[in-house]
């Protein structure tokens, strides 16, 4: 969890509410085969949606290693051991937070595996908002040697402190172990008897700096997590261990019996919940998505050396700096060899004459539809002033005839606009007159045609040169193309005609009305 600095300016940032849930239970199994319970998958996987958990850590799933997605949630397995152990990683990909009333939710994206085995697997969950580790963990039962047991948890809390270091981690884990007693670091006043598998979890925790909110006064209901067969008593050996500075954000942690895993299994589901205010900087959206080099120019420039002149970071930098540290050559060296042409206007032919005439009147819309909304609120106002007192004078009469005034002022503004753009000639391009000097073989396409006193000859129409081959649009009954604005229709220009002077000849023209 990252916070920034509270002394920056307030309104540069965007408010972020971040909640997150995490579970871990011990399923016994997976197994499809003669000793499994068909539909099981699906069942649990129910039950997650339901519980709207964003994180559920698995032991003992014996499962193969696979990575699937279904029903918005992702899955990842670490694969078995000769059908025994084996850990599973869900992830819920439904809202975990809101960020300008946008939901924010976990892609695949955000979350890569990076070491498994039967008994382990450690994920790093990274996105614009969050980043941290997980780690699903199936410690070896008692019924193990204490030496093979105490080796796996070294090189269990050896790997975690190289792969993650001082970053963040989230352990969901069955532990096998009790959590001995308090120390007001790790464990806390609800903590329980030692066992022999006690130390190397304590070991785990302190490498880590981890702590169990179960034994915290955040914690609620039961404690028993697994129920031994032989003796009939409830023992807690499953947690979610969390950074100690996330300790201040849990809101609760608990058992989850209402988390079903679809057999008559002696464990129990344990969770818990954080939650954080954070701030994110807003972004400048018209520096990171504008292309600053003209993507036409890259495959003639010569970029060889200025590219071979990247000095990379060191190799222990995070991948993500690193990635971000080439963009970012790569962005110099294309603005700066491959500028980008400045555009011309793409309607050339649209004088400035007919910019500020379309400027007027989108300036007199404007006008009139604030008029408009003013107009409203006084109605309401004069309405409740009469009401109120029904045979005195209504104030705001001076007003009421000033609104109309401007209205009429910039309707007419609006309206003398709006005709000037539609039927002054002066104002239009004349592209095919009878004084042209030269014939034209092919028409300006996109452009009105008009006829020698100014009047259209056809409606404001798009010419597409067509080929030949490709067949025409039938002709109407009369045996002419419909060319009829108000109808919408298309239709097709034939191969010879006469239009104000000039000749279009052996080529197909089609008309699309606009």
């Amino acid at each position: 969890m990252v916070c920034p600095d509270t002394t920056e300016k307030v309104h540069l940032l965007d408010k972020i509410i971040v909640t997150l849930s995490f579970a871990s239970a011990n399923v016994r199994t997976f197994y499809w085969g003669q000793d499994g319970v068909p539909g099981k998958l699906h069942y649990v996987r129910e039950q997650f949606q339901h519980q709207h958990l964003h994180f559920l850590g698995l032991q003992e799933t014996r499962t193969s290693q696979c990575s699937a997605t279904a029903e918005s949630v992702l899955r990842l397995a670490s694969g078995d051991r000769q059908g025994q152990q084996g850990v599973e990683l869900w992830v819920n990909l439904k809202p975990y937070g809101w960020h300008n009333q946008v939901p924010l939710c976990f892609s695949k994206s955000h979350v890569v595996v990076t070491h498994t085995s039967p008994r382990y697997l450690l994920a790093h969950v990274c996105n614009e908002h969050v980043d941290f580790w997980i780690a699903v963990i199936y410690a070896p039962q008692s019924g193990i040697s204490h030496s093979e047991r105490e080796e796996w948890w070294h090189t269990m809390t050896t790997l975690l402190h190289t792969i993650i270091g001082d970053r963040d981690l989230v352990l969901l884990i069955d532990a096998n172990a009790a959590t001995g007693e308090a120390d007001d670091q790790h464990a806390f006043h609800n903590d329980d008897k030692a066992t022999s598998g006690t130390p190397l979890l304590r070991d785990l925790l302190v490498a880590q700096r981890l702590c169990l909110p179960a034994t915290s006064d955040r914690h609620q209901g039961d404690q028993e997590t697994w129920i031994c067969p032989a003796t009939n008593h409830g023992h807690r050996i499953d947690y979610v261990a969390i950074p100690k500075t996330w300790l201040s954000s849990c809101t609760i942690s608990r058992t989850i019996p209402e988390l079903d895993l679809g057999n008559l299994g002696d464990h129990t589901a344990v969770g818990l919940e954080v939650q954080w205010t954070q701030f994110s900087r807003r972004r400048n959206k018209s520096s990171s998505t504008i292309c600053q080099y003209d993507r036409h120019d890259v495959l003639h420039s010569q970029l060889r050396s200025q590219l071979l002149d990247y000095v990379p970071p060191d190799w222990t930098t995070d991948i993500a700096i690193q990635v971000d540290h080439c963009n970012v050559h790569l962005q110099q060296v294309l603005s700066k060899q491959c500028p980008k042409r400045r555009a011309g206007p793409k309607k050339h032919f649209i004088t400035q004459e007919i910019w500020q005439v379309r400027t007027r009147k989108l300036q007199a819309g404007r006008r009139l539809r604030h008029l408009r909304r003013i107009q409203a609120r006084e109605l309401l106002a004069r309405t409740f002033a009469a009401w109120k007192t029904p045979r005195a004078e209504v104030p705001g009469e001076e007003f009421r005839i000033s609104v109309l005034c401007a209205q009429i002022k910039n309707g007419v503004q609006y309206q003398l606009a709006n005709r000037a753009l539609r039927h002054d000639p002066h104002l239009c391009l004349k592209i095919v007159t009878p004084a042209s000097s030269s014939r034209s073989s092919s028409p300006s396409w996109g452009l009105p045609i008009y006829d020698t006193d100014g009047k259209h000859l056809y409606p404001l129409c798009t010419m597409k040169q067509v080929d030949p081959a490709t067949p025409h649009k039938p002709y109407s009954t009369a045996g002419l193309p419909s060319l009829e604005p108000w109808r919408g229709a298309q239709g097709w220009m034939p191969h010879d005609c006469n239009s104000c002077g000039n000749r279009i000849s052996g080529t197909s023209y089609r008309i699309d009305s606009i």
